[in-house]
């Protein structure tokens, strides 16, 4: 077996102060940087999660096997709004692999202004049957149907307990495939917020129509079965965001993050992640 490439610690270094200008938001840079890597500022920088970062997709491997660097090295997740520490050669390359931007830390942004968030139709749950270019959503009606879709990735919803009555007032469920889906759930100038969005979302008890769920799960015999939960009690909001990490038994990619709320004030909210074949409702933020 090869071993991977071990790091190379070089004491050189050099502090850069760079002042940039991105979308309006004044940022400094001063940090320790090896010489080595002062040619390297040529390349584009992005601000992800409030700093900025040096991105090195293209010479990663280089940096990394030849430690111009003795700091941390970090891919960048497409939706710029997370990043992991790549922590061996193995992570590295994984990340490479998975089409993921590499970058090192230069900088943060300093007093960045507040944006202003505007949900769609004042947080009311989506109930749509089309995707924004008018293809019809599978309407599961049965448990069979429900667990079919689930289990083959095809983007579905139902109304509570496949009664329309629910409707009105608490929209529809969805299934994470139909969150997901590149023709678009959301209307036109709006999107499916992140999880980032939805934790800072302040729900008070009364202000929403929670929609409950529909669960898909395996009993102790391995039997995929589906029920419905929680109506007028507990809302669950699926976000963009699947879930990055393997997280309990998620050896497959099957989960995605979802916000948790209650209509009792004993009860917190919260963020979680769940199997993307269960039903939950949605909620859009402004473009």
């Amino acid at each position: 077996m090869i071993p991977f490439p071990t790091r190379t610690k070089i004491n050189k270094t050099l502090t850069i102060g760079v002042l940039h200008s991105i979308s309006d938001t004044l940022i400094f840079a001063s940090y320790s940087l090896p010489l080595n890597l002062k040619k390297m500022y040529d390349q584009k920088i992005k601000v992800v999660e409030g700093f900025v970062w040096l991105l090195i997709t293209d010479k990663a491997k280089e940096v990394y096997q030849s430690g111009l660097f003795d700091g941390s090295i970090y891919a960048l997740y497409d939706d710029d709004s997370e990043t992991d520490v790549c922590e061996s050669y193995h992570d590295l390359i994984d990340a490479l692999e998975r089409g993921l931007e590499i970058g090192i830390e230069v900088g943060h942004v300093t007093n960045p202004e507040p944006k202003k968030v505007e949900w769609y139709d004042n947080l009311a749950n989506l109930e749509v049957t089309t995707f924004r270019n008018l293809d019809p959503i599978m309407e599961a009606k049965t448990d069979e149907e429900w667990i079919r879709a689930g289990q083959q990735g095809i983007p579905a919803w139902c109304y509570y307990e496949n009664d329309s009555k629910y409707n009105y007032y608490y929209g529809k469920l969805y299934n994470w495939h139909a969150v997901n889906d590149k023709r678009g759930l959301a209307p036109e100038g709006y999107r499916i917020p992140t999880i980032k969005e939805l934790d800072a979302l302040t729900i008070s008890p009364g202000s929403m129509f929670p929609g409950g769920w529909r669960t898909h799960a395996k009993d102790i015999d391995g039997n995929t079965y589906t029920n419905f939960d929680g109506i007028k009690e507990t809302g669950f909001l699926w976000s963009s965001d699947r879930d990055r990490i393997v997280n309990y038994d998620d050896e497959n990619g099957e989960l995605a993050w979802y916000k948790y709320f209650s209509n009792h004030y004993d009860i917190n909210s919260g963020i979680d992640v769940n199997y993307k074949s269960v039903g939950a409702s949605v909620i859009c933020i402004k473009d």
